[in-house]
């Protein structure tokens, strides 16, 4: 546990408390344990919950909680015993929130009040830092635009383990949809080294280099409060290089140089932006967590896109069938529905349908069609391509002992659970 802040708890300025948060920022697998009984009223819960964001001095209204468990009625056992077996003992991932200083509230919400209450025992975090690892947390890019344009790349790196990860290297290359790289030409990838003497800037510090407080006896948190409390004051590193846990650095154009714009050249299509980061002696001493340091990312050039408004689901207003919800098109899986666009004109002679998505699906599943005109037959989009070697619903890159011929199951892949799907429309036989 770490000191975050104080909490005045009476409103008065006589009772203040030291707040905690669970530094999760070099943790694997996380668990919250804890034994718990519960006698509540109807309507009455007790909910679990975490959050990355909370701050005490707006306790009421402060943090971006995530319910972990809700707890009901009772818990049929003996609220008086000390047996230790009427005790329920409960585990809760904080997956989630690896990474994170992460905050931890038992809250009962109540509606008349009533019951015995709520028992609470042997709270706990349990779970295992890494010494030696980072993550790539970040890459930022346009994804959808015109072709030929310059394009910014952003890649951001943390320190994840217990010791400063010193000479992390970051590359990237672009393929386009044959595999053939087509960013940069002239290498294999673009890469940089975040400096030898990179000190993370974290402290607050005088005219002698040495760490100053504010009145209250607090550090400093930005550069802004500390450089505004005095002009001798400096926001500086604290003498060790490398990147320690927590901190970050991003290669982009403003630290990398123009190397890391891309775009120039690159006519129409579908590309895939591949990420990674190493270490130099990554084979003497192992990332502890090697599969957060590789990224992929598909970029698509020259495409309209169907998103956004529910203008583009058909003029009418009737595009957004059971269950959809406009802006980035979410269906709730549990009624039937469909999703229709608006009429949209081929400027092409190779029309490609590319979707996002992310779906956990059970017992459901939903497909693509495609028709000509504003009427007539709908036919099933299948194929990615003509040589019918992968279709829409393949997740790029994975292998499959059957294709796919719909979206099910789940989208999780290569670390993550967002991919991008696409088909040339072309490979559509009845059209």
């Amino acid at each position: 546990l770490i000191t975050q802040d104080e909490y005045d708890r009476d409103g008065a300025s006589t009772t203040f408390t030291t707040d905690l948060n669970v530094d999760l920022r070099a943790a694997f697998q996380p668990i919250l344990s804890f034994a718990v009984k519960w006698d509540l009223a109807a309507g009455d819960r007790l909910e679990v919950r975490a959050a990355t964001d909370f701050d005490s001095t707006q306790a009421v209204t402060s943090g971006t909680w995530s319910v972990l468990k809700t707890y009901e009625n009772d818990c049929d056992c003996v609220w008086d015993s000390s047996d230790a077996d009427q005790w329920v003992v409960q585990e809760l991932s904080l997956v989630d929130f690896e990474g994170y200083q992460t905050w931890i509230d038992f809250r009962v919400v109540t509606t008349t009040g009533g019951g015995k209450g709520v028992l609470l025992d042997d709270i706990m975090v349990i779970g295992n830092e890494y010494r030696n690892n980072f993550d790539i947390t970040s890459v930022v890019t346009d994804r959808y635009s015109a072709s030929g344009e310059e394009h910014d790349l952003a890649v951001t790196v943390k320190g994840i383990g217990l010791r400063a990860q010193e000479g992390v290297t970051v590359y990237a290359q672009m393929l386009d949809s044959n595999g053939i790289r087509v960013w940069p030409e002239d290498r294999t990838f673009n890469f940089f080294q975040v400096p030898d003497n990179y000190d993370y800037p974290e402290l607050c510090v005088d005219e002698n280099g040495i760490e100053v407080s504010d009145n209250n006896g607090n550090k400093y948190k930005t550069e802004l409060s500390c450089e505004n409390a005095d002009s001798d004051y400096s926001w500086a590193g604290n003498g060790i290089t490398g990147l320690e846990k927590g901190q970050e650095f991003t290669v982009d154009p403003s630290t990398a140089g123009v190397d890391w714009v891309w775009g120039v050249g690159l006519g129409p299509g579908i590309y895939t932006l591949k990420v990674h980061a190493l270490r130099p002696d990554e084979v003497q001493v192992p990332d502890e967590n090697r599969a957060n340091n590789f990224k992929t990312v598909t970029i698509v050039l020259g495409a309209a896109l169907l998103s956004g408004d529910a203008e583009n689901w058909d003029d009418d207003g009737k595009g957004l069938g059971n269950g959809w919800s406009t802006g980035s098109y979410i269906w709730n899986g549990d009624v039937d529905g469909f999703l229709t666009s608006d009429v949209f004109d081929v400027w092409n002679s190779r029309p490609f349908l590319v979707v996002e998505a992310e779906y956990d699906l059970t017992d459901a599943y939903v497909k693509a069609q495609v028709r000509t005109g504003s009427s007539g037959s709908w036919y099933d989009v299948k194929w990615r391509a003509l040589d019918q070697l992968s279709t829409l619903y393949s997740i790029p890159g994975a292998n499959y002992t059957v294709l796919p011929d719909r979206w099910t199951g789940a989208s999780s892949y290569d670390n993550s659970t967002t991919q991008t799907f696409f088909a040339d429309l072309g490979s559509v036989e009845e059209i």
